[in-house]
């Protein structure tokens, strides 16, 4: 009977180990899907917490744009009324810089002006005087005056000729009609002196030289005021000289 109860004892302990061991495998089993579950519902927790987030994000990016948007616009509008209340400023500003400009480019173009009028004055001048300098003596009028003879009276006056005459002949005196002169004695009172000696004192000589041709000499240069230049201008002014050379027989 000892022996009986013993086995059954054995029986009983191994039945209880093995119902020990099916309910650890089955808690184990149980416990391993809990994990599982657990690990699905905190990747669940996981997707849901990082949506929350990102809708949060949204929220927050959704509430700074139109607050963004309205202070562009509130900025824009300052600036729009800024630039209302400086416009007159500014546009004073630009026709201040325009009419900069232009007189700039005006002052050059009159200094441009200005120089070559001076350039072209000082070349006009430069040819003229050289012109003057250069230019030749006049020919002198040499007068062929006939001495008469003593055979003709004192007494009788002369018959002096035309300027006309004189002029277009060539000659002081006609050449068909021989004139009636006083005697050399009273034609001639001193001698005739040289183109460089003083005045001539002989009245036949005066006479000569009222009916001589004047000749022109070299022009003198002088400066006159011009209104549309502004300055001096060089001119040129002629004098009249007679030379008389008489040729006695």
């Amino acid at each position: 009977m000892a022996e009986k109860r013993h086995c059954w004892d054995l029986r009983r302990a191994m039945d209880k180990r093995l119902a020990d061991e099916r309910h650890r495998m089955q808690a184990a089993k149980i416990c391993e899907g809990d994990r599982q579950l657990l690990a699905v519902m905190k990747q669940e927790e996981g997707r849901q917490e990082r949506r929350r987030l990102i809708w949060q994000a949204g929220d927050v990016i959704n509430r700074i744009k139109p607050l963004e948007k309205k202070e562009r616009l509130a900025k824009e509008l300052e600036l729009q009324q800024y630039i209302e209340e400086n416009s007159l400023k500014l546009r004073e500003l630009e026709l201040n810089l325009k009419y900069a400009s232009l007189n700039k480019e005006r002052a050059a173009l009159i200094s441009e002006q200005e120089a070559m009028r001076f350039k072209t004055m000082v070349l006009v001048t430069a040819s003229d005087v050289k012109s003057t300098l250069t230019l030749p003596d006049p020919p002198k009028l040499i007068v062929s005056v006939p001495v008469p003879s003593r055979r003709f009276p004192a007494d009788v006056p002369p018959v002096p000729p035309t300027r006309l005459q004189a002029v277009s002949t060539g000659h002081l005196f006609p050449v068909t009609e021989r004139p009636r002169c006083r005697p050399p004695e009273t034609l001639f009172t001193s001698r005739i002196p040289s183109s460089g000696s003083s005045a001539v004192q002989s009245p036949g000589i005066l006479s000569l030289l009222s009916l001589c041709t004047p000749c022109l000499e070299k022009p003198e240069v002088y400066e006159e005021f011009s209104e549309e230049l502004g300055e001096g201008v060089p001119r040129q002014r002629r004098r009249c000289h007679v030379s008389v050379s008489v040729k006695t027989e």
